[in-house]
């Protein structure tokens, strides 16, 4: 936690949206999580981003079981 704000790894996060790392850093790069870059090269991706994908994907789930 770096200045009272919670970071994940690639791997923490893929496991939590059941998606692969791959998956992850492609979101990065598009910008769809919000993330930094340590010093070392390695990403850490900011957990309120997270979370608001994970809300976003279920918000979309919802509206997609209504359509059917």
């Amino acid at each position: 936690m770096a200045n009272g704000i919670a970071f994940l790894t690639v791997s923490q996060v893929a496991e939590q949206l059941a998606l692969s790392p791959v998956t992850i850093y492609r979101y990065i790069r598009d910008k769809k999580l919000e993330a930094v870059q340590t010093p070392g090269g390695h990403w850490r991706i900011k957990q309120a981003s997270v979370a608001d994908m994970m809300v976003a994907q279920k918000e979309y789930e919802e509206e997609l079981r209504w359509r059917i």
